[in-house]
């Protein structure tokens, strides 16, 4: 089983990654790092230099190979479940956990965070927020088709939303 979090940019999948792994005692994985390190270079770098289409080939392969462990909590870029093959592998592969958050939420995160805006390009020329809330748009749909669980994480600990993802991961082993 792989618990696979999925979420736009800010919703804390890194963050609720790494708890969520401790509490359950699995490997975490990052699909962005992934990338990066089989790439030997940044996210926006390869968005400037291939381009996203490029990136996004790279992605899917990374976590295909991920996707072959076992006991693994993987915290996917935003727009990891955009291609179809890469979603159906995620969904086959484990719960998937939206972590979901309100656009000013998401907003102040991405700012407080310096790596994140260095290391993730601006998808379209538009201003953040109205970049955020199109993505918000364009994404709802997917994210809901491919959510085992979908869980508010705007007030709420990346410590708290992982111990509860954890219990419904053992609930679930139980089952198995």
């Amino acid at each position: 089983m792989i618990v696979s979090l999925i979420g736009y940019r800010g919703s804390g999948k890194s963050s609720v990654g790494q708890h969520l792994a401790q509490q359950l005692a699995w490997p975490f994985a990052d699909s962005d790092d992934e990338v990066e390190n089989a790439a030997g270079a940044r996210i926006a770098d390869i968005f400037v230099k291939q381009g996203e289409k490029a990136f996004r080939r790279m992605e899917a392969e990374c976590i295909a190979e991920l996707l072959l462990r076992d006991r693994l909590v993987l915290s996917l870029g935003g727009g990891a479940v955009l291609r179809e093959d890469t979603a159906e592998a995620i969904m086959a592969s484990g719960p998937v956990v939206w972590l979901r958050s309100d656009a000013e939420t998401l907003l102040q995160r991405v700012a407080a965070d310096g790596k994140t805006a260095a290391r993730r390009p601006s998808l379209t020329l538009l201003p953040a927020r109205q970049e955020l809330e199109r993505l918000m748009q364009e994404r709802e749909p997917i994210y809901t088709r491919c959510a085992t669980w979908q869980i508010d994480c705007g007030r709420q600990s990346p410590h708290e939303i992982a111990h509860h993802i954890a219990e419904k991961v053992r609930q679930r082993l139980e089952v198995e």
